[in-house]
């Protein structure tokens, strides 16, 4: 997935009119985590220009891009109950990507990550 695909998919889901700027430092967040917690690397940080940069996360597990956008949107609106539940579908999400992660890199000398 790309970064403007995950964007894309994003204002499918929720639509709001959110500053550029705004979420393209969402996904740089995200990616930066994706980087450091599981491949062990340093990532760019994602902006206007970026906008055909393939992200790191496999196309399977490609929801968890739109959904970080959709949670830190609800969090900026100072929404909590949606907040919350766009909260435990990231997570859901990351959890799920994370383990992927986990079994099939593990052999590699990759780092593995233990979510709480």
């Amino acid at each position: 997935m790309t970064v403007s695909q995950a964007i894309e998919r994003s204002s499918l889901l929720y639509p709001a009119d959110l500053e550029s700027g705004r979420v393209y430092s969402w996904l740089s967040e995200l990616e930066s985590r994706i980087c450091a917690e599981l491949y062990g690397e340093d990532s760019q940080p994602i902006t206007a220009d970026d906008a055909q940069r393939e992200l790191k996360a496999p196309e399977a597990y490609a929801e968890l891009y739109p959904l970080y956008i959709i949670m830190k949107t609800d969090l900026a609106n100072g929404d909590t109950e949606r907040y919350n539940n766009s909260a435990v579908s990231f997570k859901n999400a990351y959890t799920a990507f994370a383990n992927y992660f986990n079994r099939t890199h593990l052999e590699s000398g990759y780092k593995t990550i233990r979510l709480l």
